[in-house]
């Protein structure tokens, strides 16, 4: 798995003695409870982003993804998610929050989904659907997305990119793949 660099672990919350209602835009609640407030600096980070301000949809909790799988799981969502706040969504912003479809698939939900794209209309050659077989599936390791028409948002994709989700399956403009982690 790549290594966080080391100005990424840096600390981005401060607790502020002076404000212990933490009244700082910005802050989630949870922190502002405790009287953390902003760092005036403070950019997301894969460390420090609020996974769900930026994405919505088909997030599949993490405490339901295996736990050998989370980490890369967890990686996934966070560097999907910054690429959103660079592309400009996010809290108080007018595009607001990006949907996402699928994240992770256990392989029995991966079975169902292929045998009903197997005999599914309009696939195009009979007998080998889009899905991928249980198990070989990269949403069965946690590290693919199902983003609808994130390669028509040029700004999106070239966020992606830079943080390492490429969209690598030609027959499939939804698909990102996570290519910063070793797939268990």
């Amino acid at each position: 798995m790549e290594t966080i660099p080391k100005y990424i672990r840096t600390k981005t919350w401060r607790r502020n003695p002076a404000d212990p209602k933490g009244t700082k835009e910005g802050v989630p609640n949870f922190l502002r409870v405790l009287g953390w407030r902003l760092n005036p600096a403070w950019v997301p980070t894969l460390k420090t982003i609020i996974i769900l301000d930026y994405i919505e949809g088909g997030v599949v909790p993490v405490r339901k993804v295996p736990k050998a799988l989370r980490p890369q799981y967890h990686d996934t969502l966070a560097r999907f998610a910054l690429a959103c706040y660079r592309a400009g969504y996010g809290p108080g912003t007018q595009k607001g929050k990006r949907r996402v479809n699928s994240t992770y698939r256990d392989p029995a939900e991966q079975a169902v989904l292929y045998a009903l794209n197997m005999i599914a209309p309009g696939i195009p050659k009979p007998g080998r659907p889009l899905t991928s077989l249980p198990g070989t599936s990269p949403h069965n390791k946690g590290i693919a997305l199902d983003v609808p028409n994130v390669r028509d948002e040029r700004g999106l994709l070239a966020e992606c990119r830079k943080l390492g989700l490429h969209d690598d399956v030609p027959s499939e403009k939804w698909h990102l793949t996570n290519h910063n982690v070793v797939a268990s």
